[in-house]
């Protein structure tokens, strides 16, 4: 792991890896000086929060070649709780601390079915499952 021991975060990353919350890249990095994207945390708070995850969602159906996309379960389980932040539009989009806590107080309060105001432009944002299905059209 590409953590240094020295550093004020290699506790937390070393106790969220030994009990499973994280595990790094295939390669054996963490690469903890990188942002994190959406799928990535979509990954983690899926994981850790227990969600029901469908390894078979993970196939997509590209012009006649299906392929298989990693994320998809994880965004997908996301996406059934009505737990994306409004401002998710992207997979590839790194994800802010505050859409990282909006996601983690839908789940932790079971207050996803809500609608959620953005505070910035007072814009109600559209169900998880709707903007998902979107999204996989940028794919």
């Amino acid at each position: 792991m590409d953590v240094e021991l020295s550093t004020w975060y290699a506790p937390y990353v070393c106790t969220a890896k030994a009990r499973g919350m994280v595990s790094g890249y295939p390669n054996g990095t963490f690469k903890p000086s990188q942002s994190v994207s959406f799928v990535e945390a979509a990954k983690m708070l899926a994981v850790n929060f227990g969600l029901p995850v469908n390894q078979k969602e993970a196939r997509w159906d590209l012009s006649g070649q299906e392929q298989q996309v990693w994320y998809l379960p994880y965004t997908y389980a996301l996406a059934r709780k009505d737990a994306l932040a409004p401002s998710i539009f992207t997979y590839d989009q790194r994800i802010t601390r505050g859409e990282m806590a909006e996601i983690v107080y839908r789940l932790s309060t079971d207050t996803t079915s809500h609608a959620t105001v953005d505070p910035l432009s007072g814009v109600i944002g559209p169900s998880g499952a709707y903007r998902t299905y979107n999204m996989l059209s940028s794919i």
